[in-house]
C-alpha cells in the first residue's frame, strides 16, 4: 500500500495543474475578448445624438445644426416624421472650408420618415442608408444634393420599388453621388438617376422613364431581362450599340442619345422579342419590318430601305456636320411621323 501513495499524489498534482492551466486560458481568452470589444468601441463612428443639433418643428426636421468636421453617425430624434427642404445643407462655416477637410456623416433613415422636395439639396458629404420597409424615394428628394468634389452615397433597401421623378437628379453629373439600388426596384421615373453613379441595374426593373439615366455616358451592364418600357432619351451613350432584351414592349423614339462623334450606334434586339427587331447596321424596326424607328442614315447615303410604310423622323440620324438637311430618298408614299 505504501507504494501506491506516490502514484496517487502524482495523478492528483496533474489534475490540479491542468485545472489551473484551463483557468488561465479562460482568463486570457476573456481578456482578449474584452480587448477586442474595447478596440471596436474605440474605432466605431461616434454617435451624434445632441438634441441641440436638430431644429424640429411639428415633426419636421428643419435643420441639422451639426457640422461636418468629423466622421460621425447622426441619430434622428424620435419625434422627426419628415425631413424638410435643405435640412442637411452645408452651414456657413463648412462652406468656407476646402471640401477635402469635410468628413462623412452617416445617417440611417427609418421607413416611416418622409422626405420633402430638396430635403438633401446641397448637403455635405454623407452616407445615407434607408431602412427596410420604405416603398419609394420621393420626388426631388436629392435634387442637386452634391457640389463639386463632395462624395456621397445612398444605399436603398430591397423594399423600395419606385424612384419618383428627379429623386436623385444632379446637374453636376460625374460620380459625386453614388446610389446603390436594392433588388426590388421596378419603376425608375423621369430623370430619377440622371447625373449620378449606379453600378448595377437590378433585374427587377420594369419601367425606365424619360432621361432616367441621362448623362451616364454608358450603361453599367446590359439591360436586364424583364425591362418592359424605355422612355425617350432614357440614357446618353458615348459609343456602342445597346442590347434590347426580349421583354421590352415599348421603346420611345430617341430612347437612346448617342454623342455626335460616336462611331458605333444602334440597337441589338433579342431575336425572340415579339415587338421589335434590328438589322446588321443597328437600325430599329417593328417586328414586321414595316415601321422604322431608328436609322443612322449618314452611313448609308440617306436612303430608306424598301418595304417601309412608316418612319419616325426624329429617329433618323444624319451627319451633324452637314450644313443643310440632306435629302432622304425613299420617303415617297411613306407615312412620316414627326
Amino acid at each position: 500500500m505504501k507504494k501506491i501513495y506516490p502514484i496517487i499524489m502524482i495523478v492528483s498534482l496533474g489534475i490540479v495543474l491542468s485545472a489551473c492551466a484551463q483557468s488561465e486560458d479562460r482568463t486570457v481568452t476573456s481578456d482578449k475578448a474584452a480587448s477586442s470589444a474595447a478596440i471596436r468601441e474605440s474605432t466605431a463612428v461616434p454617435r451624434d445624438e445632441d438634441p441641440q443639433h436638430f431644429l424640429v418643428k411639428n415633426g419636421t426636421l428643419l435643420r441639422y445644426k451639426g457640422d461636418f468636421d468629423s466622421e460621425k453617425e447622426i441619430v434622428l430624434p424620435s419625434n422627426v416624421k419628415k425631413i424638410g427642404e435643405k435640412a442637411f445643407s452645408l452651414g456657413k462655416s463648412d462652406r468656407k472650408k476646402p471640401v477635402g477637410l469635410l468628413k462623412t456623416v452617416h445617417l440611417s433613415i427609418p421607413a416611416e420618415v418622409a422626405l420633402e422636395k430638396g430635403a438633401f439639396t446641397d448637403m455635405g458629404p454623407m452616407k445615407i442608408t434607408f431602412e427596410e420597409g420604405r416603398k419609394e424615394i420621393e420626388e426631388d428628394a436629392f435634387f442637386n444634393s452634391v457640389r463639386t468634389g463632395i462624395q456621397s452615397e445612398v444605399v436603398l433597401p430591397d423594399t423600395v420599388t419606385t424612384l419618383k421623378k428627379r429623386c436623385f437628379m444632379n446637374s453636376l453629373g460625374g460620380s459625386f453621388l453614388t446610389v446603390k439600388l436594392g433588388s426590388g426596384v421596378e419603376i425608375i421615373e423621369d430623370s430619377a438617376l440622371a447625373g449620378v453613379y449606379v453600378q448595377t441595374i437590378p433585374d427587377s426593373v420594369k419601367k425606365i422613364g424619360k432621361r432616367a439615366f441621362a448623362d451616364w455616358g454608358r450603361l453599367p451592364q446590359e439591360l436586364p431581362e424583364g425591362v418592359e418600357t424605355l422612355g425617350s432619351h432614357f440614357i446618353d451613350i458615348v459609343d456602342g450599340k445597346i442590347h434590347i432584351p426580349s421583354t421590352v414592349k415599348k421603346i420611345e423614339v430617341n430612347a437612346v442619345w448617342w454623342r455626335d462623334d460616336a462611331k458605333d450606334c444602334g440597337y441589338i434586339v433579342a431575336e425572340d422579342n415579339p415587338y421589335y427587331k434590328s438589322d446588321e447596321k443597328g437600325w430599329l424596326y417593328s417586328k414586321d419590318g414595316k415601321t422604322l424607328y431608328y436609322a443612322d442614315l449618314s452611313a448609308t447615303n440617306y436612303e430608306i430601305p424598301d418595304g417601309i410604310e412608316t418612319v419616325y423622323k426624329k429617329g433618323l440620324h444624319v451627319n451633324p456636320d452637314e450644313e443643310k438637311s440632306p435629302k432622304i430618298a425613299g420617303l415617297d408614299g411613306v407615312k412620316c411621323i414627326e
